[in-house]
């Protein structure tokens, strides 16, 4: 307040709610900040403009978004709103795989996900399955075939970045 008073001390002065007290202070704050269309904003020069930094301000958006969004939902006692901010948390996962597909981490075409890397990556699991099932050690053979890639590397694997990887049963 300017003269100092708190809003129970003016709410009570002029015999109103210091809930009344508070909306009257943010209507006028409201009239102080531009209407949306009058907010002038930064013009940046295309240039400029990081674009894995965008990137990555994206994902922090998304992030803050599934956070705020789980916690209202962890704590409203209203299922409604329980409801909505589940329902939310939905399209927020949803733009995070449109984001992860605009900057070709994920396939454009559902076709696409069954391609060599998947193939690959499913004989590669089958193998792991395989052999830990007749005792052979799993670190060996990644190991064993690091060592084949560095001495006679496989173009097509090279160029994937697909190696060995521990299966879950491994991990």
């Amino acid at each position: 307040m300017a003269d100092g008073a708190s809003h129970s001390e003016v709410a009570t002065s002029e015999s109103i709610s210091t809930k009344t007290v508070q909306r009257a202070l943010d209507r006028v704050a409201a009239k102080d900040r531009p209407p949306l269309g009058r907010i002038e904003l930064a013009v940046l020069d295309p240039l400029e403009i990081d674009p894995l930094a965008q990137v990555a301000r994206s994902f922090a958006v998304i992030e803050h978004t599934e956070g705020e969004l789980l916690s209202v939902a962890a704590h409203t006692g209203t299922d409604a709103v329980k409801v909505g901010a589940l329902r939310d948390l939905l399209k927020t996962a949803q733009a995070r795989l449109d984001l992860l597909e605009r900057i070709g981490f994920l396939p454009h075409a559902q076709r696409e996900w069954w391609g060599p890397e998947t193939s690959w990556a499913a004989a590669w699991r089958a193998l792991s399955s395989m052999a830990e099932e007749n005792g052979i050690d799993i670190a060996e053979l990644q190991e064993r075939f690091r060592e084949l890639q560095r001495d006679r590397p496989t173009p097509a694997i090279t160029l994937m970045g697909l190696g060995p990887q521990p299966t879950k049963a491994a991990a």
